[in-house]
């Protein structure tokens, strides 16, 4: 062996042994997050995580159903159809379609595929690539760089479906795991963000026909067994007629109190019909807490 590549040789082996950690450590960071998108799929269930992971590569695959096609394909086996605008123009489209080598997989590997592909091409000059070079990129053919050089590609999912890992794949591309990791820990964040938001109304307050409204502020005061004053904004707070609904009621005292302090409409009464009893306010001897129905 000549000196110089003696020295390049010896140059090569060292760069490999001190890269080494850094391989491994992101190794199993990617299986920690694929772990991850799993426990999601299995937890959230599959419509939530394939439409976060399609959203993710709607603009590398041209459109919302190129990116449906090819996460479904890729997790499911199935052949993955991209369509395109004709090249003679007009409103008409051709279509490409091809069979993954692969066998069904998971959501976090059908996102580390279409990352590492994406990548690729991009190192290529490529950001917005034609199906066929999607295709070239995920099962293998020759593409056009951006400098107009033929290269050759072996395809992420055919290298995969040889038994290639993940790390092993980005090195023959001469790309980084780092930045597929940091994408998928980003959909696996919005997942998660996007599933455990939920809002809550009406709270506590049921109706007879066991709906239930929403209440702007609590009542501090009377309720049906209760004396004190109603402070609720609520329409018929603590009242229900005899058909189900509430009455209106102001600022009153309900049944079991001793005194009416305020101008609420029927407080405490009923009548026979549902209905309630049309009382002016002020009248402190009228309403002692009787709740009489009239017949």
């Amino acid at each position: 062996m000549k000196p110089m590549a003696a020295v390049h040789a010896i140059w090569f082996a060292g760069a490999l042994l001190s890269a080494a950690p850094l391989f491994a450590a992101e190794t199993t960071t990617l299986q920690t997050e694929v772990r991850q998108t799993d426990t999601l799929t299995a937890r959230h269930g599959s419509a939530q995580v394939e439409s976060r992971i399609a959203g993710d590569f709607t603009a590398f695959a041209g459109s919302e159903a190129n990116a449906q096609s090819l996460v479904t394909g890729l997790r499911s086996g199935t052949p993955v159809t991209l369509a395109a605008a004709s090249s003679t123009g007009g409103a008409s489209t051709t279509t490409l379609t091809f069979d993954p080598p692969t066998r069904p997989m998971g959501y976090g590997n059908v996102f580390i595929s279409l990352a590492l592909a994406r990548q690729q091409l991009a190192s290529y000059g490529i950001t917005d690539p034609t199906a066929q070079e999607i295709q070239a990129a995920l099962t293998g053919g020759t593409i056009t760089t951006s400098s107009g050089q033929t290269v050759t590609l072996s395809g992420v999912l055919t290298q995969r479906a040889a038994g290639m890992g993940w790390g092993a794949i980005a090195n023959a591309q001469g790309v980084r795991l780092g930045q597929v990791i940091s994408g998928l820990k980003s959909a696996n964040a919005r997942i998660t963000a996007s599933t455990s938001t939920s809002t809550t109304t009406g709270a506590g307050a049921t109706t007879a026909t066991g709906a239930r409204t929403q209440t702007t502020s609590a009542a501090r005061g009377n309720s049906a067994d209760a004396p004190g004053h109603n402070r609720s904004t609520t329409p018929g707070g603590g009242i229900v007629t005899a058909t189900g609904s509430r009455p209106a009621v102001g600022v009153g005292i309900g049944a079991g109190a001793s005194a009416n302090a305020g101008g609420g409409q029927g407080a405490g009464i009923v009548t026979g019909t549902g209905t309630a009893a049309s009382v002016q306010g002020g009248a402190r001897g009228a309403l002692m807490g009787k709740g009489q129905s009239k017949p």
